[in-house]
């Protein structure tokens, strides 16, 4: 290093050349500060001016939409003066809005009592909803709207005026929980004396998004406050009204917030870089990071709350919402399926028991079956052996008395063959045979070939209240193979007393037979099953079950029916009704 130290000094050309040099460099770095600095300046002044005018221009657009609003409410004042009916100011708040899509609401409010057609209050107001615009009427003891700002102010100064933004508090409205500000301008007749107000509304989170959509520059927004440093207008729209610019600052930069709010009050525009603001903003991300932690634990019911933020933020919250409703929609509708799947079981198993059931119930009515034939059968034989053997032997009386109980025998195997034939056939395929024939000659014949059991105990009486010339255009062996078998049933079930058969009338089109007995009755609790086949009360009386239904399907398929008097308590009481002309 020396050595090269000495051969430059000793070269006074290399020396000088060097010397310039190093003065050239200086002088350019220099230069280039000087240069940087003014450049930086006059970026930082033309965005200071690009967002000022930014600023001037978005301040020119509220006063025009505010002296929009103040252009229509003073016309309309002036046209409202000359039409002063109800249907022309409900037709009025509605051509406002329809004219100017960026109203939110208007109202016309007339003095107590102005209309007394209308009772006390009489007061139009018309939101819009979207692209739907609602009328009604409000006004009640709840809710005295001329004790409001909106009208009492313009009443006093009689001067229309802007009303502070406040949050709707009409218990009546539909939009009860909107912030809006408020154009009332007052109504005066033709002698200058007051008598209503007309009020034009803007929607502070309208007006928000449309004010916030424009940035001076890149990752910034424009806010308004009020007089009292309230935020009017700010990217997050849950901070409208609820909170100011002096209570939202970080302490590090309190100060200077607080000292452009008071210069915002004061009339004056500023600009502020504000990194709190960006702390606020994304505070949500970490409740969408804990709703996720909960699904990936298997949470689904915590449900995220929808935002009314209308920022990328807000976007994504929303989102994340509806994806969360639909993840648990989801997983609800797994649960249903599981769920049907073990109802569906539950039926399966439930329809298992009841063909286990049935199968029961079909040997059981096979036992039952093979005991009903097999007696009467045994019965018959045995009585044929007996004739066989002893015919001359046996005195005249004994021999009748064996044919008339093989006969008797007989004739319930025939009864028991016959129900099954009509239980195997079906409703569809009962041929009916239409003829006319007497009501009363027809229950005679079944009362004179019905035998009593217990004859000496039991009496079988006949009633009727219609003529013996009086016809039914019906199926005659239907209806008395019915009567039989409520005689047989009668006759089995009585020990002593009496069964009576008695005919009427219920009208000019249909007659009743009623068959009642002083037996042993029907429990109320047997009562709703009388009618279902192969159900006995009983199991150990004769019969297979099939007697009542089949006599109640055959009512029926004649146009008539067959029902339990439950109101008799002597015993048993069967009513069949029958149209006179099928």
């Amino acid at each position: 290093m020396r050595g090269m130290w000495n051969y430059i000094n000793r070269r006074l050309s290399l020396r000088l050349g060097l010397d310039i040099i190093f003065v050239v460099a200086v002088i350019f770095v220099l230069a280039m500060s000087y240069l940087f600095l003014r450049s930086k300046d006059y970026l930082r002044q033309s965005a200071v001016n690009r967002a000022s005018q930014i600023l001037d221009n978005t301040g020119h657009r509220i006063t025009d939409i505010m002296g929009e609003v103040e252009t229509v409410a003073d016309n309309m004042a002036w046209y409202v003066d000359g039409c002063m009916d109800p249907d022309s100011l409900i037709r009025d708040t509605r051509e406002i809005l329809l004219n100017n899509p960026h109203f939110h609401s208007c109202s016309i409010s007339m003095e107590p009592n102005y209309f007394k057609q209308y009772g006390r209050y009489f007061s139009i107001y018309s939101v819009r909803d979207a692209d739907t615009i609602s009328t009604a009427q409000y006004g009640s003891d709840d809710f005295q709207y001329f004790n409001q700002e909106w009208y009492s102010k313009p009443q006093g100064l009689l001067q229309g005026c802007w009303i502070e933004p406040y949050l709707n508090t009409n218990p009546q409205a539909t939009y009860k929980t909107d912030v809006i500000t408020t154009y009332s301008r007052p109504l005066l007749d033709s002698n200058g004396y007051f008598i209503g107000v007309i009020a034009i509304d803007l929607n502070l989170k309208w007006l928000s998004q449309e004010i916030t959509s424009v940035e001076p520059y890149p990752n910034s927004s424009s806010i308004i406050i009020g007089s009292k440093g309230q935020y009017l207008v700010h990217p997050d729209t849950l901070k409208l009204i609820h909170e100011s610019i002096f209570s939202d600052p970080a302490p590090e930069s309190k100060t200077i917030v607080d000292s452009l709010g008071q210069k915002m009050i004061a009339g004056e525009s500023g600009m502020l870089s504000c990194y709190q603001t960006i702390s606020g903003a994304i505070a949500p991300l970490q409740l969408l990071a804990h709703q996720a932690h909960d699904i990936a634990e298997g949470h689904y019911s915590n449900r995220l709350p929808k935002t009314s933020r209308y920022d990328t933020i807000g976007q994504l919250q929303n989102s994340f919402a509806d994806m969360q409703a639909s993840l648990s929609d989801y997983v609800d509708n797994i649960g249903l399926i599981n769920t049907q799947m073990e109802d569906r079981n539950c039926e399966l198993a439930a329809a298992n028991e009841k063909a286990l059931e049935a199968d029961r119930k079909k040997t059981a009515f096979l036992q039952d079956m093979m005991h009903q034939i097999r007696t009467p059968l045994n019965i018959i034989c045995g009585f044929a052996q007996v004739l066989n053997d002893s015919f001359h032997e046996l005195p005249p009386d004994e021999s009748r008395n064996i044919t008339q109980m093989m006969q008797d025998n007989a004739r319930k195997m025939t009864h028991i063959t016959r129900l099954l034939l009509g239980f195997a056939s079906p409703t569809s395929h009962i041929v009916l045979k239409k003829e006319t024939f007497s009501c009363n000659e027809a229950c005679r014949e079944v009362v004179d070939n019905c035998r009593l059991t217990n004859s000496s105990t039991v009496k079988l009486h006949f009633e009727t209240m219609l003529s013996d010339d009086y016809t039914l255009h019906t199926d005659k062996q239907r209806v008395q193979l019915i009567l039989e078998e409520l005689l047989d049933n009668a006759n089995k079930f009585t020990q002593q007393g009496t069964i009576t058969v008695s005919c009427g009338q219920k009208d000019q089109q249909t007659v009743t037979i009623r068959v009642s007995d002083t037996g042993i009755g029907i429990a109320k609790t047997d009562r709703k099953n009388i009618f279902t086949q192969f159900v006995k009360i009983d199991l150990f009386t004769e019969g297979v079950g099939l007697g009542l239904p089949l006599s109640k399907r055959a009512a029926q398929r004649i146009g008539g029916d067959l029902v339990l008097d439950e109101a008799y308590d002597q015993g048993a009481a069967f009513v069949l009704t029958i149209p006179i002309n099928i």
